[in-house]
């Protein structure tokens, strides 16, 4: 019955919203055939259809007669509430398994606790607030590198992708992001926000580094899937296969809908791996502290 109603109801009705551009009507012909379908019963790619048909409705009507609130810009979801409970009952089923953060936290860990050996990284950490802003990029970029090199150790190989600083212009929203983007369904660049290269200290830029080295590793799990590296049975093949699906279905959460982007799986792991690297970097350099304090000479 499930099968039914999505080939022969949901697929033309959302077809046809598209086309209108989520014209009243249209609209609401295709929310009514979704209210038909139980999402505990959706494959991942009818999922995804119908996360990113409804995330595009709530975006283009809120543009269209500016629903949106200040300073940041959130939809105003008082307007779009049958959508969005749609939308948050889809994406609970959306959320990533606990292999996946298991292995990100093993990969975070390691490569936190190498750090804590590196001579060039413990030297950048001292000098950070000496160095030219070209310097803190370069270091900042070195340091993306062996991020990502490190997730390789670890069963897949990962890509560096191209590494820059900007400066983002435009709304208030846009202007608290450090962000990652896409050239192509499956490859990335790394973009970080000028502002970063103003901290007095280096943890946090390394930290917001980390995150968006996150968004650009599980990006490439999606590509592992295509290329095979990650097949049926390998511990992570359903994340990346979801992320996969989510990235070609372009049914990203909608970053402006405030509490959709709390339920949002891609930022939660990311979130998650930048706090805990934070914690974990700030832990091994009070401990340093301690090491040098202790080994100075008393008078």
């Amino acid at each position: 019955m499930l099968s039914n109603v999505f080939a022969a109801e949901v697929k033309p009705l959302v077809k046809e919203s598209r086309e209108k551009q989520f014209a009243r009507r249209s609209h609401d012909r295709a929310m009514r055939a979704i209210g038909k379908l139980d999402p505990a019963a959706l494959t991942l790619r009818q999922n995804a259809y119908v996360f990113s048909y409804l995330a595009d409705a709530v975006m283009e009507m809120a543009k269209r007669k500016d629903h949106f609130s200040p300073p940041y810009n959130y939809v105003r979801e008082d307007f779009y509430k049958r959508e969005i409970f749609y939308l948050q009952d889809l994406g609970k089923r959306r959320q990533y398994s606990p292999a996946l953060y298991e292995w990100m936290k093993m990969a975070r860990d390691k490569f936190a606790g190498e750090l804590q050996l590196e001579q060039d990284f413990q030297k950048g950490l001292r000098e950070w607030s000496d160095m030219t802003i070209e310097e803190r990029k370069e270091f900042l970029r070195e340091q993306i590198r062996a991020q990502i090199k490190s997730f390789s150790k670890h069963g897949v190989e990962f890509l560096v992708p191209p590494i820059s600083f900007e400066k983002l212009s435009g709304d208030s929203y846009a202007q608290f992001r450090y962000l990652m983007t896409t050239r192509g369904p499956e490859d990335t660049d790394i973009v970080l926000h000028t502002k970063l290269l103003n901290w007095r200290r280096a943890l946090r830029p390394l930290a917001y580094a980390f995150h968006e080295v996150t968004h650009a590793v599980t990006w490439q799990l999606a590509r592992a899937v295509t290329e095979g590296t990650i097949a049926p049975g390998h511990p992570l093949y359903k994340d990346a296969l979801q992320r996969k699906i989510s990235i070609h279905a372009s049914a990203a959460f909608p970053g402006k809908v405030e509490s959709l982007s709390l339920q949002c799986p891609e930022e939660d792991i990311a979130y998650t791996s930048q706090f805990r690297f934070e914690e974990r970097l700030s832990e091994q350099i009070r401990a340093a502290n301690r090491t040098a304090r202790n080994a100075r000479p008393t008078l």
